[in-house]
C-alpha cells in the first residue's frame, strides 16, 4: 500500500488541507480550501483542516505563517569555536529578541544564509514547543503524525 502524506497550509485567512499518496511520484488524493479565523490557534486550524481529510496521512507536514522566521547575521569571529549545540543556543537566543519566544521554550531550525563581509548569515525559524506539542497531540488523536512544521518560506529540514 502506498504511503500517505498530508500537507496543511495555514497562511493569513487561508487554510488548505491536502492528502497525497505514493512515494517518488505522489498523487493528490484530495484538496480542501477553508477560511481561517483570527481567533483560532495553530492547533485549532490544523485539527479543523485534518478533519476535512477522510484520508489523513500518517505523515503530516504543516506550513504556517505563525512560525516565526528571521534572517540573522553574526560576526564570523563571534562564532569561531562554537559547537553545533552552542550555535543552536546562540541562534535561539538571538531569535528570541525578535520573536519574543523564549529560547528555553522554543523549537528552532536554521540554515546558513549569505552574510555581508565578515559576517555569517542564518535563516532561522522558531515556534514554541507548547504549540508543537498541541499540534502533535491533535493530529495523534486523529490518527496522524506530525513530521514537521515550517514557515511557508521553508527550510531544508522540519522543526
Amino acid at each position: 500500500m502506498p504511503r500517505a502524506s498530508s500537507f496543511i497550509v495555514s497562511y493569513g485567512d487561508t487554510l488548505i488541507a491536502a492528502a497525497l499518496e505514493g512515494g517518488r511520484s505522489p498523487r493528490v488524493r484530495s484538496v480542501h480550501h477553508l477560511d481561517a479565523t483570527a481567533d483560532e490557534s495553530l492547533a485549532d486550524r490544523v485539527e479543523r483542516a485534518a478533519r476535512t481529510l477522510t484520508d489523513l496521512g500518517r505523515r503530516t507536514f504543516v506550513l504556517s505563517d505563525e512560525v516565526f522566521a528571521v534572517d540573522l547575521e553574526f560576526e564570523g569571529r563571534a562564532l569561531r569555536g562554537l559547537s553545533d549545540d552552542d550555535l543552536v543556543d546562540a541562534l535561539a537566543l538571538e531569535a528570541q529578541m525578535h520573536s519574543g519566544i523564549s529560547a528555553a521554550d522554543a523549537r528552532i531550525s536554521w540554515r546558513r544564509a549569505p552574510g555581508a563581509g565578515s559576517t555569517r548569515g542564518f535563516h532561522v525559524q522558531q515556534i514554541s514547543q507548547a504549540e508543537i506539542d498541541d499540534v502533535e497531540d491533535r493530529l495523534h488523536e486523529l490518527g496522524g503524525r506530525l513530521l514537521g512544521v515550517a514557515h511557508p518560506a521553508g527550510l531544508p529540514r522540519p522543526l
